[in-house]
């Protein structure tokens, strides 16, 4: 009797252990598949951010919004390295969406995917 009540108590606190861990284990390689992509994201987007900034200046944009004395309506900043910041955070945000998706998070990745749609008409307004 004393047996099988101490049988069934370790079942009973076994059973959720080995459920999370083999919840654990169904997710884990879409964790790493996830943060390969981040971690990847992160570096091409800095290059195509580089890429359009350097562009940009080749341009000659910041002459020419210094010459049109509209370098005051953005702070004095120059608008190249501005252009080549939004860019490349707005590419990270795509590659953190295409990663919340392989995490299969249902609403946060559905939500974010809106959000990255959205995103560029609010820097085109």
């Amino acid at each position: 009797m004393a047996v099988d009540a101490l049988s069934a108590t370790g079942v009973l606190i076994l059973n959720p252990l080995v459920q999370l861990w083999n919840g654990f284990v169904g997710i884990l390689p879409g964790i790493v598949a996830a943060l390969i992509i981040l971690i990847l994201g992160y570096f091409i987007s800095i290059g195509i951010g580089w890429g359009i900034r350097r562009l940009l200046e080749k341009t000659g944009i910041d002459k020419h919004m210094a010459k049109s004395k509209l370098s005051g309506a953005v702070g004095k900043t120059r608008i190249s390295s501005l252009l080549g910041e939004v860019v490349k955070w707005y590419v990270f945000l795509i590659f953190i969406q295409a990663g919340v998706d392989l995490l299969s998070l249902g609403v946060l990745s559905l939500y974010l995917d809106r959000f990255v749609m959205w995103l560029p008409n609010v820097i085109i307004a």
